[in-house]
């Protein structure tokens, strides 16, 4: 585009020259001469500026050269100065806004006197030079801003480069932290297959070896056997539909966490007949992974007493007034000794609670005693606490 307007300009300055040769004075021939090799130089500069850097100081030089030669041969030509002004533009765009704009003051002093001596030192020609030299100026200031346009551009693409490489390392990073909460998942489930399922089935295994023993001596200690081996299989049965519910806790926490629990609640009484007592305390919205982390460990913690508590009553409170918000889940079955609870497989789903605790950043307690229950909480961490 910007070639286009400097052809432009030159084709009025060959027309109005030849104007000027029919109906001022005539134009000397070398004028057309040094014209053309100006209009040839200014073609060829588009293709050769691109494929050498250095073409600039030739192209400028010669062009100064070859308008100079112009106007001393026929000074009254006071339209010739226009064609400094692609020289100006290319000056300024190309070697830098003080280079560009000394180059400028040395053209102004170049035709300025020129242009004086065809007027004859008139007031027109003072005017005419200061309209020259301000449009050369002009020129050169708009070349300017294109040239911080040109780079704030580059700025910007640079920028957008650097910002999608970020995007894409965050892409990176939440798949690594996504497929390291896949990988934390599955070991949680490996845990509570082990405390659960895993022990069923061992029991099942066993109930049949001692019903095909004594199948042939005492059938009716063989039929209380299969009678055992049945119970066992519901409770396999009961206890995958439990690990199931806790691969779906998203849907459940949809309508809130505090109807998510009412609705394992009710399923614990349905399946097992545990009757639990549950306490809601404010309408706080807690972020979705928080209610999912706390309604899975109020499932592990129902898991725990209805296998370990010999009771089947519980109370579950949630509070959200106030800070720090807690959940309380209490039984007054047999309850344990938490110091040797970690060394006990039959309380691997308490590791589970810890880790869920941790990984919410809030701090779990667990307190117990052998014949007078157990109280587990989990509260929010406040003030910087992890």
């Amino acid at each position: 585009m910007r070639y286009a307007v400097f052809y432009l300009l030159y084709a009025a300055v060959v027309i109005r020259a030849v104007a000027f040769h029919y109906y001022d004075d005539p134009v000397p021939p070398i004028v057309y001469g040094l014209m053309a090799c100006y209009g040839i130089v200014l073609a060829v500069e588009a293709w050769l500026g691109r494929r050498w850097p250095g073409f600039i100081w030739i192209y400028l030089f010669v062009q100064t050269v070859l308008v100079t030669g112009m106007l001393l041969a026929i000074p009254e030509m006071d339209f010739l100065p226009s064609l400094f002004y692609p020289l100006c533009f290319q000056a300024v765009l190309q070697l830098g806004r003080r280079t560009g704009f000394a180059w400028i003051v040395a053209l102004v002093l170049i035709f300025s006197p020129l242009v004086l001596i065809g007027w004859e030192w008139q007031i027109e020609g003072i005017a005419t030079v200061l309209l020259d030299g301000a449009a050369c100026f002009f020129v050169g200031s708009y070349a300017h801003l294109i040239q911080r346009a040109e780079r704030a551009r580059e700025s910007n693409q640079q920028l957008l480069i650097e910002v999608q490489e970020a995007y894409r390392r965050l892409q990176d990073h939440a798949a690594q932290v996504e497929e390291y909460a896949i990988l934390q998942e599955r070991n949680r489930m490996a845990r509570e297959l082990h405390d659960s399922v895993t022990q069923t089935i061992f029991s099942m295994n066993l109930t049949v070896q001692a019903a095909r023993m004594l199948v042939e001596k005492d059938l009716a200690r063989a039929a209380h056997e299969l009678d055992r081996l049945g119970e066992l299989a519901r409770s396999a049965i009961g206890e995958i539909q439990v690990l199931v519910d806790q691969l779906r806790p998203r849907a459940l926490i949809a309508d809130g966490l505090p109807s998510a629990l009412r609705h394992l609640i009710d399923e614990r009484y349905r399946r097992e007949g545990l009757h639990v007592d549950l306490q809601v305390i404010g309408d706080r919205q807690l972020p979705q992974p928080v209610a999912i982390g706390l309604y899975r460990i109020v499932q592990e913690a129902l898991n725990n007493i209805t296998k370990h508590a010999a009771t089947q009553e519980a109370w579950v409170c949630l509070n959200l007034v106030g800070e720090p918000a807690y959940l309380e889940v209490e039984d007054r079955g047999r309850g344990f000794n938490p110091e040797g609870a970690a060394r006990d497989l039959h309380h691997i789903g308490l590791a589970g609670m810890a880790d869920r605790a941790r990984e919410l950043g809030w701090k779990l307690d667990i307190e117990s005693q052998p014949g007078r229950g157990t109280r587990i909480r989990i509260e929010e961490a406040g003030n910087g606490e992890p």
